[in-house]
């Protein structure tokens, strides 16, 4: 049960009414593990691979904690760094192997849902423990909790141990105007998802399924509705699952921020997936940095490359990943070493700041947006194919529609707008408050009953499921 399915609304109330009557302490958290083993059925999820990550992150956390430092406790966590993300490197990517095709016929090597998120939530876990910025947690229940919290479980964020474990004391409190505040993030992640990423998605699908007789314009377009889907589609789930722990008495850390009004592709990394970014730079590029430091910044670029490329395996084993990640490590080098440079360029010829901003995060969005064909396209020949009929400005005509795409990327974009501005709902009136809210929900509603006539079934589908 994905979180877009409306069944998923009777689900997080149930666990809020449960967890609001059960009394606090130890039987709050049996019901808390009890939803979130149930969602795990729900999700087809293989539950023995996050229970036995789980249990590999504890009993690893405690081990670590007991043995004095040195060289055996070193290649300790080293082995268990190596146990923890086996299953991970198993079905992500040994498919990717040539011969993967005769090992797959006996055994399932569809990706688990979820696997990325918990296992690198784990690994953080083991490292805070293994530099002793954390205490290793003794209390069992509370840690499976931490790992296998349902709203985040899935889809992020990918949290880490010192924020969430301390709050599991007070998971299923009540308070109405964080249960509001809830609702409304609720609220506009269905919107994100259903009306903004589901509308999107076909057309999206459409043009990559055939791209070898689409236009170029129709390939450019399928690339930048792609661009509003897959934000939408992540925003919307990240923002459905931080409400939803709100609703529990958890505050999970944000996973966007407005990432397409960035104004350089460093800034978009800030911004966008700020969980798996800030990931990455806490437990790769920071101690490689440090080890390179002297090196100035040849130091920070191989520390940079080396973050990036690891951020485009995350995504999965093929080639384009690989060179997704290099190219974005390119891109945020050179722009974080040019930064100064190109600010004294455009300071000579006076360009007023409003227009230096726009130009700026316009560029920004091509460029991310040329290299999510990378991203989107099912091998590295089809995605060359995509390049090179692009730049094959001539060839054919456009057959994708603009009207209602373009509406659904304007929605997002005044949403972005609006968070950007720091303008709150409540600085509207009462009566304008309440039509907002309504008016959501009908056009919620709506488009589910468009996508359902269709016969579409992207309402249950998550693009980072397989990631």
């Amino acid at each position: 049960m994905a979180l877009s399915d409306p069944r998923y609304l009777l689900f997080i109330a149930a666990a809020t009414l449960c967890l609001a009557f059960v009394a606090a302490g130890r039987r709050r958290e049996l019901c808390l593990l009890a939803f979130s083993c149930f969602f795990l059925l729900l999700l087809e999820a293989r539950w023995y691979i996050p229970f036995f990550v789980a249990g590999c992150a504890y009993l690893g956390g405690l081990a670590l904690s007991r043995i004095e430092d040195g060289r055996f406790r070193d290649m300790g966590f080293v082995a268990l760094l190596g146990v923890l993300f086996f299953p991970l490197a198993f079905y992500k990517y040994l498919p990717s192997l040539h011969f993967a095709v005769e090992l797959g016929s006996g055994f399932d090597l569809i990706l688990p849902i979820g696997i990325s998120f918990y296992t690198f939530t784990a690994a953080g876990y083991l490292i805070d423990v293994y530099v002793e910025k954390i205490e290793a947690e003794r209390r069992l229940l509370t840690f499976f909790n931490f790992i296998l919290f349902f709203p985040n479980f899935s889809v992020g964020p990918i949290e880490r141990a010192e924020h969430l474990i301390p709050q599991m004391s007070r998971v299923g409190g009540f308070d109405y105007r964080r249960t509001v505040s809830a609702m409304q993030l609720i609220l506009l992640g269905y919107f994100y998802k259903v009306v903004i990423a589901d509308t999107l998605a076909p057309y999206v699908d459409r043009v990559y399924a055939s791209h070898q007789t689409h236009s170029a314009e129709d390939l450019f377009l399928a690339t930048v509705y792609f661009a509003f889907q897959v934000y939408a589609d992540f925003a919307g789930y990240s923002l459905i699952a931080i409400g939803s722990a709100r609703l529990l008495g958890i505050d999970l850390i944000p996973n966007f921020r407005q990432p397409y009004l960035s104004t350089t592709v460093a800034e978009f990394w800030r911004r966008w997936h700020i969980s798996l970014s800030s990931w990455f730079r806490d437990y790769v590029f920071t101690p490689i940095h440090f080890r390179f430091r002297k090196r100035g910044r040849v130091g920070m670029a191989i520390a940079l490359l080396t973050s990036f490329t690891l951020v485009g395996l995350w995504h999965g084993g093929g080639v384009q990943f690989l060179v997704f990640g290099l190219i974005h490590g390119t891109l945020v080098v050179s722009s974080s070493l040019s930064l100064e440079a190109r600010n004294r360029f455009w300071a000579k010829y006076h360009i007023p700041d409003q227009i230096l901003v726009l130009g700026r995060t316009i560029i920004t969005f091509l460029i991310v947006c040329s290299t999510l064909v990378l991203f989107r396209a099912a091998s590295m020949s089809d995605a060359i194919s995509i390049y090179e009929r692009v730049l094959d400005f001539g060839s054919g005509q456009r057959t994708l529609p603009l009207g209602l795409p373009l509406l659904a990327i304007s929605a997002s974009l005044a949403c972005d707008v609006f968070a950007y501005k720091r303008l709150s709902i409540y600085a509207m009136s009462a009566g304008l408050r309440w039509a907002t809210y309504y008016a959501a929900i009908a056009i919620i509603l709506g488009a589910t009953v468009v996508h359902l006539s269709e016969g579409s079934s992207y309402a249950q589908q998550f693009i980072y499921f397989k990631f």
